[in-house]
């Protein structure tokens, strides 16, 4: 019983992190909406579900499963039929990012390979989309279509198949009718399938499609047979391979693969999950498509001109950034592109580097053509590593490195105090969280019998 107890425990706490992610985000809505009218419907709806949804589960799980089907394909249609109603009638701007991906995609579906707009020379990451666009506007301009009808079918394609895999899923997991309607009532009552993704197409809807697609193999793999996994694996390469092209910070996939494999084998449980498969089969797909991502260049036509894309140090730098919250920030963005020489960008990319603790060579800072002073902040020895050259630098050289030192020093305390607190809050911060997670291990070693005590 120990053990079922500890992971009951831990599907409690990761629930009621659930619930207090939930009740900031009401809060949140409170505080900074500009729309107190809808803030303040909120809490009615949201205390009417909380006390009304657990009755009405009782009584659609009553329906037989001809009439879960039936309100499952009046739904859909109802949710198309709206989709179309909004493209009609209500249409957006397209803007930034996806207009520059549109209009590309645009160009080459009628056979315009030009590539001389220095957008895709900073986000070489977009031009896969962009091409694989143009190969599907390229078929519907064949069928006669414009390219906004074009673009809005790929978008209603994905997005009412996300919401139908969705169903399929949920329902192959769990066999509960009140959750496959909840997800119906969720693609057709809520703003998700009639605004942004269903107007504006860019890389979140595929990447979110292939997500959904993903997870679905992981969590049915026991439960198919030799035929359906070689299927499956297919897919999955295929799928994970596009979703890499597609959005690159999807790669965060494999951290995410890897640490709910070492939680599996602490408990036991890997081998016995069969997950094996399908995580390198994933693995395999995200591997395959930096290769492909060279292909698809070539056969764009697309070469990249390297002085203008931004160092990966310059996106860590903006994710550091206090002011903007870790998000992209317009202002760091711009800055970058002004700095329009290779030797500026090396300058900026070494100073990022030095500031973050990776190792870099001071001479590139400090513009010292011919020398090469090396520094790593993190190591012990780099006040011995500055002192060998110190006396080489100009007044301005060592300002500049009292800045850089200063700056990573503030970085590396906030990691250990925490913002808003003081050093004596951060320290009795720590010996509280220390206490409270002993007095968890010793109530669970109080569940453990004797014999498991004595190992």
């Amino acid at each position: 019983m120990g053990p079922v107890t500890g992971a009951r425990r831990v599907s409690r706490g990761l629930a009621w992190i659930l619930v207090a992610c939930l009740v900031g985000g009401l809060v949140s809505n409170l505080t900074f909406s500009q729309n107190w009218v809808t803030s303040l419907a909120l809490v009615p709806l949201t205390l009417l579900g909380w006390w009304g949804l657990p009755k009405l589960a009782s009584v659609i799980d009553r329906l037989t499963n001809r009439q879960v089907a039936l309100l499952v394909g009046f739904g859909m249609a109802v949710m198309v039929l709206l989709q179309m109603a909004v493209l009609k009638w209500l249409p957006v701007t397209v803007y930034h990012d996806p207009l520059r991906v549109l209009d590309q995609a645009t160009r080459m579906a009628v056979g315009h390979t030009s590539w001389k707009i220095t957008y895709f020379w900073r986000y070489p990451q977009n031009v896969p989309i962009a091409y694989l666009l143009s190969r599907w506007l390229k078929l519907t301009m064949e069928m006669g279509m414009g390219v906004n009808r074009g673009v809005h079918l790929l978008s209603i394609l994905l997005l009412d198949g996300m919401v139908l895999l969705g169903i399929d899923t949920a329902w192959r997991v769990s066999k509960k009718k009140h959750l496959v309607l909840g997800i119906l009532a969720f693609g057709v009552l809520t703003p998700f399938a009639y605004t942004y993704y269903l107007q504006v197409f860019y890389t979140d809807l595929p990447v979110m499609f292939v997500l959904l697609y993903l997870l679905r193999p992981l969590v049915l793999w026991r439960r198919r047979n030799w035929w359906q996994k070689g299927l499956s694996g297919v897919l999955l390469v295929l799928l994970a391979m596009l979703g890499q092209l597609t959005k690159a910070n999807m790669i965060v996939i494999i951290p995410a693969m890897l640490l709910t494999a070492l939680i599996l084998w602490g408990r036991h449980r890997f081998k016995q999950s069969q997950l094996l498969v399908p995580m390198l089969l994933i693995t395999l797909g995200v591997a395959l498509s930096f290769p492909l991502s060279s292909t698809l260049d070539k056969a764009a036509h697309f070469t990249r001109q390297t002085d203008y894309e931004f160092p990966l140090t310059q996106w860590v730098a903006m994710g550091l950034n206090e002011k903007s919250n870790g998000v992209y920030n317009t202002k760091d963005a711009v800055a970058n592109v002004k700095l329009k020489t290779k030797r500026n960008k090396q300058i900026a990319t070494a100073m990022s580097k030095l500031v973050l603790g990776y190792k870099a060579d001071f001479a590139t800072v400090a513009m010292a053509n011919g020398n090469e002073w090396k520094i790593d902040l993190r190591s012990e020895t780099s006040e011995d590593e500055i002192e060998k050259f110190r006396e080489e630098l100009s007044d301005a050289q060592n300002d500049i490195l009292t800045e850089i030192t200063s700056l990573f020093s503030q970085i590396m305390l906030n990691e250990i105090v925490p913002n808003g607190m003081s050093i004596s809050e951060s320290m009795m911060d720590r010996y509280w969280t220390h206490e409270r997670q002993l007095a968890e291990v010793k109530e669970y070693l109080a569940t453990q019998p004797a014999s498991a005590e004595r190992v």
